[in-house]
């Protein structure tokens, strides 16, 4: 078997596209890239991986689930037509904490800032809130480029920084001061960048609706009680919002800042069925379903920086993607 799990975030249309900071799919790309995908996968929704995973089907053959992270409106306007036009489910997975506070998320906050003013002014910013050598302190090049593909350095660099070497505290102050300095109005940002509850509540009446996590947090730099609160929190948010019961899971960030063992037992305790990671990987077995790999939508087949093909009807992987998962669970 070969199970496709595929990552989106933005998409929309070519001339709302910013000039940094932000990498949408364009909606032309989106549909060209499904209509790809449907020629070599079968596209199944939450429900079906559920049931395949409840009676661990060995090879239903290549399937393919389409999922969206954060909650963005655009998901909603854009990309959803498009795949019901198609007939095809999804999966869309949304933090809460705007819903209940009209706040933008620091993750999106970041790059907002970094579309409106550019990397070098959000750098200039920090440094005069933190100092001058903010960046001294940095892992690897190649650890910030398995987080941070798409990026110039410069910019890969900042938002690792700010993403998973502050405590949160501090994150949040910084961007705060320049959301405020040089955006102004967060819950007018709020108001149309994130899906309403109306939104959620159709998407919710199909079954396509999972939690990611309440403030979109590095969950596995985080202690047992703060991990707890963003899955209990959301989940009980979007249950009462759906009407529907979650039992699905992207992990922010999905890599090894936000996924651990500890809390994918989090997860589970907490009525969690399947959880998915940003391995760049196929699933090739149903066992251990709460740390599925799943790539961005750039790196499979129709995207910007393709890593796998299809030839013969035979799948060829290359350098970057993984045939199998082996980061969190080697399953062959």
């Amino acid at each position: 078997m070969f199970f496709l799990a595929v990552s989106y975030h933005y998409v929309r249309p070519k001339e709302k596209f910013p000039s940094a900071g932000i990498y949408p799919v364009s909606t032309r790309d989106f549909s060209k890239q499904i209509d790809l995908l449907s020629r070599h996968f079968k596209f199944v929704s939450l429900d079906d991986i559920f049931h395949l995973v409840e009676n661990n089907k060995r090879d239903p053959g290549k399937i393919c689930l389409i999922t969206f992270d954060d909650g963005l409106k655009e998901q909603y306007t854009y990309a959803w037509p498009i795949l019901k036009k198609k007939g095809i489910p999804a999966a869309f997975f949304i933090s809460t904490l705007p819903l209940v506070s009209g706040t933008v998320l620091n993750t999106q906050k970041i790059h907002l800032l970094l579309s409106e003013i550019g990397t070098d002014a959000v750098l200039d910013g920090v440094k005069t809130i933190m100092g001058q050598a903010i960046l001294a302190k940095l892992p690897s090049e190649a650890a910030i480029r398995h987080q941070y593909r798409y990026d110039n350095l410069r910019t890969a660099q900042l938002k690792y920084f700010l993403n998973f070497c502050l405590s949160r505290c501090k994150r949040e102050k910084i961007t705060d001061i320049l959301f405020d300095k040089y955006l102004g109005d967060e819950k007018k940002f709020a108001s149309v960048l994130y899906m309403s509850n109306k939104d959620i509540s159709e998407l919710g009446d199909e079954g396509m609706v999972g939690i990611h996590c309440h403030s979109h947090i590095p969950l596995a730099q985080c202690p047992d009680e703060v991990v707890t609160h963003e899955i209990v929190e959301c989940k009980k948010i979007l249950e009462r919002i759906s009407g529907q019961k979650m039992r699905a899971i992207s992990y922010p960030f999905g890599g090894a800042e936000s996924v651990s063992d500890r809390v994918v037992e989090i997860a589970r305790r907490n009525g969690l069925a399947t959880g998915f990671t940003k391995e760049r990987a196929f699933n090739r077995t149903f066992k251990h379903p709460l740390i599925f790999a799943r790539p961005s939508c750039n790196n499979i087949i129709g995207g910007s920086q393709p890593l796998f093909s299809i030839r013969n009807n035979r799948v060829v992987c290359g350098k970057g993607f993984g045939s199998s998962r082996v980061k969190w669970h080697n399953e062959i």
